[in-house]
């Protein structure tokens, strides 16, 4: 799955004008992230990513803040990469705005402690998304909104897998 999100990210930062792929392509590394964090913390790289594979030493590249100090911060490092890409004159799309707004509001609810069920949480983002991204047609935001609703849609995906190895008898969830 993360091989597909990578591709479909090299996909749609294909189609977009020039100014805008290298801000799209980075969105490639967000898959990235909790490998890195982990590596960032001392944690051994898992055995199906060996010293010498390409994807880590892709991602290591794509992302020196590896080495920052504090592991926690490589979110707001990566948000900080994400801006300085973004193309001069970003601020005149709304929806742009708009979006990085729910995201945060998104990522706001999961800091609380209090948080009881993370899941209605992801589907009332999918939801805002998708309204959102209905607006955005011929604007450069529809990249960015298609991608964080495709990586619901993998986050999903990989939680239903694992609960169906995990309690294969319990029913699917609609």
């Amino acid at each position: 799955m993360r091989a597909h999100l990578h591709e479909r990210v090299a996909a749609i930062a294909a189609w977009m004008p020039p100014t805008w792929r290298a801000s799209v392509e980075w969105c490639s590394v967000l898959v990235d992230l909790p490998l890195l964090q982990c590596l960032a913390r001392g944690g051994t790289s898992p055995r199906w990513l060996d010293d010498g594979s390409p994807e880590r030493r892709r991602a290591l590249a794509a992302f020196p803040a590896v080495r920052v100090a504090d592991p926690d911060r490589l979110g707001s490092a990566w948000r900080e990469e994400w801006q300085r890409r973004l193309p001069g004159g970003h601020e005149r799309f709304a929806l742009l705005g708009e979006f990085v707004r729910l995201v945060g509001l998104h990522l706001a609810t999961f800091a609380d402690p209090q948080l009881i069920d993370g899941w209605a949480e992801r589907r009332r983002l999918q939801s805002r998304l998708v309204r959102l991204f209905r607006r955005a047609t011929l604007d450069p935001a529809a990249a960015f909104i298609f991608l964080a609703l495709s990586a619901l849609d993998f986050e999903r995906l990989r939680g239903e897998i694992l609960r169906r190895v995990v309690f294969p008898r319990l029913p699917l969830v609609a």
